[in-house]
């Protein structure tokens, strides 16, 4: 069964489509089969890994609306062990096209499930806001993994993303737990930017990744040619960086099964749609 984790904050521009591309690409590296979900609009996933959205008319959206099936709209590796579900703009219609439908927030677990045991790791690339892609996202996944950058407005669309877990856990899907939050874009020799990091640490003691993801502008660059870092700068600071947040996380998610196992929870297990559809409408 695997490990299926949202990588999600409310703000834009904090580093959740380079962690999902980066550390999906590091364990496909490693021989694990690893799927990245696109649920962006903006397709930036998508793009990431080398691949033209409007060539696609099998999308992360056609599953949504049931036009067809999760694995139909699997791209088979892209790389390696890496596969991906695109996305397109058309998936900003979402939330019109299934405002009014039985389930809206469960779309995505129910057509997940077809394929769930097939891969190691699934992240689901998600955008900064909080719609009906999002939730969708948080009904399927067993754990978020919240990026963010080390400066005042990320830190305060870190406690609004918190809050919005905590919400999502409660009424949607039981079984949600926060991975981690990992710092994205970050400038040690700034001393706010040292501060912040602190403050979140103080204040998220269990949470807060001890790797940190430094700017380094080979991964923009990276981004630009359509290949994870390890293909376009494998000896860069920035390859350093991703290879120690997949190993901190793989370590992460290994605690988070334990856990359960002594409280006598599936490890992998998701909540029932019928018992939560109703819950789910308070979010």
């Amino acid at each position: 069964m695997a490990n299926v984790i949202c990588v999600a904050n409310h703000k834009g521009g904090t580093g959740k489509t380079t962690t999902v591309v980066n550390i999906a690409s590091y364990f496909a590296r490693q021989g694990k089969r690893s799927l990245i979900v696109d649920m962006e609009p903006q397709a930036n996933a998508t793009l990431s890994v080398g691949l033209g959205p409007r060539s696609f008319d099998k999308t992360i959206y056609q599953v949504l609306l049931n036009e067809c099936s999760f694995k139909e709209a699997i791209k088979k590796e892209i790389v390696g062990n890496l596969d991906i579900v695109p996305a397109n703009v058309s998936l900003a219609n979402t939330d019109i096209n299934l405002a009014n439908q039985p389930n809206n927030q469960f779309r995505l677990k129910e057509n997940m499930q077809s394929i769930v045991s097939d891969y190691h790791y699934i992240f689901i690339d998600c955008p900064p806001s909080l719609n009906l892609l999002v939730i969708n996202s948080f009904a399927a996944a067993n754990n978020v993994l919240i990026p963010t950058q080390a400066d005042y407005l990320s830190l305060e669309g870190l406690a609004q993303m918190v809050r919005s877990i905590k919400l999502a856990k409660q009424y949607l899907n039981p079984d949600l737990q926060i991975l981690g939050i990992l710092f994205c874009i970050v400038d040690l020799n700034q001393k706010i930017e040292r501060e912040s990091i602190e403050l979140v640490r103080k204040n998220f003691v269990d949470e807060a990744f001890s790797t940190i993801i430094k700017t380094c502008v080979k991964l923009k660059e990276a981004t630009s040619y359509g290949l994870s870092i390890f293909d376009y700068a494998p000896l860069s600071s920035g390859a350093f960086n991703y290879s120690e947040a997949a190993r901190e996380l793989e370590g992460r998610c290994q605690k988070l099964i334990v856990n359960k196992a002594r409280e006598g929870m599936t490890p992998q297990g998701w909540p029932d749609i019928t018992s939560a559809k109703n819950e789910s409408n308070k979010l």
